[in-house]
């Protein structure tokens, strides 16, 4: 179809926003228990039908004044669409706004003229073949129909309302005035629901990814899910209106689940659920002790695990903090000072686990480029060597939360792909217990 035929403007929707980290569980429900009830907010969108629109040939007064009456009524304005004389795009336009909005109100394209499509398409969303232009819809109310000109139409579609107004400017103010507002109004004082919310948790997953797993999942009115990234990480909030809540609960459960299918393990949690807390009882559940060493970090690592730790699994962290300490503190022999660190870090992860007596060393490592800073994350355990490396522009105090997010990352990895513990269960509690013995 020829771009020629559409001109769509989407306004931005006011109720979403960016939530930080801090924010979690002050502004946005965490489960789907958990309701208040309010208002639902309508969704309108408007569709101008007419050529003579498309090319500005005619100032779309129209329009014009709809969007006053429902700025009036503070009803939200999502998508305001000028579409041609033109049967397959009307068609078109009208499913987009029924899929987007809850009341999709047209204008023009309702008279007796070769070029008025509006009576076809709506006979089109219908699944009614009319040979006659003029057939009449069913179901639906007459608008003006006593005054002179062609009438409008107000048709309930299940849960969607169409709106459908002739063009010309007087009657479409009167129709504005003495029908259109009263029953948005009506209508909006009826929207009283159950609401619900909930948090997901990704790892692992760029955004623009994350985003093209969940395209195919299609979302009604009164739902939104939110996208917020940061440092390796995204949150996914989903927020449901319904009329109750075994409505909310259910169409929560199905939402879910479709996120859970598209992105699988890269959900790590939900609600205030902390990746530093998943990986943590990973460890406890596979009876495993880590060695961490840091290097050029500034004990990142070691500040964000350590207020989860507790009574947990064995985690201990080699006070080391340049390239030298760490050499020194194994025993290790620098033969290649400022050579290749991949090499040096593979040769480290597996010295941590021999010395210290633990099943898993990882040791993190960052340093400076021409070009900005290179983060290295290096995991040794029974199975051999895993690594992850990015490099990073911009000023160093940037990439801290990456350092986390990498190093927890890699090692969730491995402890989903080895659901397992290494040694017999006797043994790795042997192995615990005496790596708490030997810990500084």
């Amino acid at each position: 179809m020829s771009k020629r035929f559409l001109n769509l403007n989407i306004a931005p929707n006011p109720h979403q926003r960016r939530f930080s980290r801090a924010e979690e569980g002050k502004n946005w429900l965490n489960g789907p228990d958990d309701y208040k009830r309010e208002g639902i907010t309508m969704k309108v969108e408007i569709i101008s039908i007419g050529t003579e629109l498309l090319y500005n040939d005619v100032v779309d007064v129209n329009a014009a004044r709809a969007t006053l009456c429902l700025r009036e009524l503070q009803i939200d304005l999502i998508c305001k669409v000028t579409v041609g004389d033109y049967l397959p795009m009307i068609i078109q336009a009208i499913g987009d706004a029924l899929r987007r909005a809850d009341v999709v109100l047209t204008i023009g394209g309702l008279g007796n003229d070769d070029n008025d499509f509006t009576r076809q398409a709506i006979l089109h969303h219908l699944d009614i073949v009319a040979p006659d232009p003029e057939a009449s819809i069913p179901g639906a109310k007459y608008l003006g129909e006593n005054e002179p000109g062609p009438y409008g139409y107000l048709l309930p579609l299940q849960s969607k309302t169409m709106i459908c107004l002739p063009g010309g400017r007087r009657k479409v103010a009167h129709l504005l005035e003495t029908e259109i507002v009263p029953f948005l109004k009506a209508k909006q004082e009826q929207g009283i629901s159950y609401s619900g919310g909930v948090l997901l948790h990704t790892a692992g997953l760029v955004e623009s990814d994350i985003r093209q797993r969940l395209e195919p999942i299609f979302l009604n009115a009164h739902e939104q899910m939110v996208l917020h990234t940061f440092a390796g990480q995204t949150d996914i909030r989903l927020w449901i209106e319904a009329h109750t809540p075994e409505q909310v609960n259910i169409r929560l459960e199905t939402l879910k689940h479709a996120l859970y299918s598209q992105l699988g393990d890269h959900i790590y949690g939900e609600g205030e659920t902390r990746l530093e807390q998943v990986v943590l009882e990973l460890l406890r559940q596979r009876r495993l002790s880590l060695t961490i060493v840091e290097n050029d970090t500034s004990q990142i690592l070691r500040r964000f695990l350590l207020p989860f730790m507790g009574d947990g699994p064995a985690v201990t962290f080699l006070p080391a903090h340049s390239r030298a300490d760490v050499d020194a503190l194994l025993d290790l022999a620098d033969d290649d000072p400022g050579g290749d660190l991949t090499r040096w870090s593979r040769k480290v992860a597996s010295r941590l686990r021999e010395q210290r007596g633990t099943d898993l060393g990882l040791v993190v490592l960052n340093q400076v480029l021409a070009g900005g800073m290179q983060l290295m994350v290096t995991l040794a355990s029974p199975k051999g060597i895993s690594l992850i490396q990015r490099s990073f522009g911009g000023h160093p105090d940037n990439i801290a939360d990456w350092t986390v997010t990498l190093s927890l990352v890699l090692l969730r990895r491995w402890l989903l792909a080895n659901p397992e513990p290494p040694y017999p269960l006797e043994l790795a509690q042997f192995r615990v217990r005496e790596q708490a013995s030997i810990s500084p």
